[in-house]
């Protein structure tokens, strides 16, 4: 991909980032809309993504349980924001989670 059209796209992200982020209401009612009417089709992509990832889906679902994420708490990685996410380093220890703000858990590498 060439500088110009690299630079494009990721003007088009930070766009679509910041309409989210302005917008989570009206985008939270459109896809509720979409799986309300889509219920097969969301629930098929749902098993596909679970079947694949059991794992992880299985340690996310015990930390949301069992771990609250304190009030106030610190991003661990910026030391500016506050942490709205658990992030996992291993899905075996499914309580074992570090505490991040939503900007430096989306700059994790993802794992496969």
């Amino acid at each position: 991909m060439d500088k110009e059209l690299q630079k494009q796209v990721e003007e088009l992200r930070e766009y679509h980032k910041e309409y989210s982020l302005k917008n989570k209401e009206v985008k939270n009612a459109t896809t509720k809309k979409w799986i309300a009417n889509n219920r097969e089709k969301f629930n098929e992509k749902m098993m596909v993504n679970y079947k694949d990832n059991k794992k992880k889906w299985l340690a996310r679902s015990k930390a949301v349980k069992e771990i609250k994420i304190p009030k106030g708490q610190i991003c661990i990685v910026c030391k500016e924001n506050l942490a709205t996410q658990r992030h996992h380093e291993d899905y075996d220890k499914p309580l074992d989670v570090d505490f991040l703000c939503k900007k430096c858990h989306g700059s994790i590498p993802k794992r496969l």
